[in-house]
Order: structure tokens, then sequence, then C-alpha cells
């Protein structure tokens, strides 16, 4: 479904055990000249709002992207009701952009389930997937949030889980992990996780 069809309340996420909420590289933007104000924001208050409620209901929520954090923190919209939302809802702070040069992340959690693994996400350019150029860094928030994977070039977080909320946020998109095999393996950990 698309996030409008989710804000606008035109799909239920209540029927769905897990949402998996694909972010890639959005963010807000000024449209034109910037007198038409900003689009494209991560998280909408509509969508703020759907997701608070489906949490609320012990919703399982995986969201992946570049800006996850950066947007709610910097972008051209932010407020302090959006970082709220990340670290009430979502169990994240911002910890800053450009996280890393490199593309390797390795997963540090001793949490049963995690496959002890490192992955490798596109960063160049290429003709099948989009380059990642600034992956974000996060820090885990509230009770029961912990550290998954780091980058491996400096040791910033670059995903977040927790057990008590039912999250689990990547700080670069899922989708742009360049092997099958580890999508595979990541996508059945974290649904592992989530669904317990």
């Amino acid at each position: 479904a698309s996030v409008r069809a989710v804000g606008d309340r035109g799909v239920s996420l209540e029927e769905y055990s897990a949402v998996d909420l694909i972010l890639g590289k959005q963010r807000s933007v000024t449209i034109g000249r910037g007198v038409a104000g900003y689009a494209f924001k991560t998280f909408s208050p509509e969508l703020q709002d759907v997701l608070r409620r489906y949490m609320a209901g012990d919703g399982a929520l995986f969201v992946s992207g570049s800006y996850v954090a950066t947007d709610l923190w910097t972008g051209g919209e932010a407020t302090p009701a959006d970082r709220a939302f990340a670290e009430e809802v979502l169990h994240y702070t911002y910890d800053g952009d450009q996280a890393a040069d490199r593309n390797r992340v390795r997963v540090v959690t001793s949490h049963p389930g995690f496959s002890r693994d490192e992955y490798r996400y596109v960063n160049e350019y290429r003709p099948d997937r989009y380059r990642v150029e600034s992956p974000d860094a996060l820090r885990p928030a509230g009770a029961g949030a912990f550290s998954v994977m780091r980058y491996v070039e400096n040791g910033r977080t670059a995903g977040v889980a927790s057990e008590a909320g039912g999250t689990f946020v990547m700080g670069f998109p899922f989708e742009s992990i360049e092997s099958d095999v580890q999508r595979d393996r990541l996508m059945r950990d974290v649904l592992d996780f989530l669904l317990k």
C-alpha cells in the first residue's frame, strides 16, 4: 500500500500482524522554488497518528530508510512532536546523518534470533539499484530498546530494535542490501523478532 493510502486511512493496519514501512531515500524537500512548501516528509502527522494507534494495539513495525531520523530532527518541517514520535513509538533518537562512507554493517546484538552476520548495501551507482549516499546513525531510546547493527567503519548504530515496543528500525534502506540471500536472512530475523 502507498503511504498516502495508509495516512488517509484507506488501508487499515490493524488487519496486519506486522508492517514493513519502506522509506528508501524519502525525505522532506521543497517543491519548485519553495513557494509551495515541503513534500515527501518521511512521517507525516497523519502517518504518525496511524502508526501510534497501530503500535498501541500491539502492532509490529519494521522501518528502513536513509533519512528515518534526519528528517524528523533536521528536516525542513521537523518539530518537537516528530522527535517525540521517534522516541516514544519507534524507540530511537538521532545520532547524525552521513553516518558511514563505506557500505558495511555488522550485527552486534547477542539477542537470540539475530544472525551474527555482516551486510553490504549499495553505495555506488548501479543500473539495478539506487545508491545510498547518506545513511542515518541512530541511538536506542526507551526501556527495552537496543542496538542490533553498527556501521563497521565507526561503530555508530545502524539498526535499533525494541522488544517492549515491537519495532525494528534501520538507518539505511533494506532494499539496498546487495545480496538476495542476506536480504532474505535479515527479513527472516526481523520478522521472527517482531512476531516472536
